[in-house]
């Protein structure tokens, strides 16, 4: 009688068991299913960055403006984003020479 109510009592407690486990493991897969889900919705909103639109790689000083580039609304409506075939940011190109009359200052950065 004592033999079968512990045999009863393993039982008992080896279901118990493996319920526990299998609760737990289904918990831990739906966590990290949710996880992962959320990672791939949180990348599909990502906005891709606007100076891919407009710059190139170089070796020397990294990136650079693409020369003759013209894109209008760039930076919000009515604002555009132009380079010259110098890969400078204006609407014209500069001569070598400075005009006389003429000062030139050079912003960086």
């Amino acid at each position: 009688m004592l033999n079968n109510g512990l045999r009863r009592t393993k039982k008992i407690f080896k279901i118990v068991s493996i319920n526990l486990i299998l609760c737990l493991l289904i918990l831990s897969l739906v966590e990290g299913l949710s996880s992962i889900i959320l990672l791939f919705y949180k990348i599909s909103k990502v906005q891709p960055m606007s100076e891919i639109r407009h710059t190139q790689y170089d070796e020397l000083l990294g990136w650079v403006n693409i020369p003759n580039v013209d894109i209008p609304n760039m930076y919000g409506q009515g604002i555009y984003f132009r380079t010259n075939s110098q890969s400078f940011r204006n609407n014209e190109d500069f001569t070598i020479n400075i005009p006389p009359n003429k000062v030139r200052i050079i912003c960086s950065g």
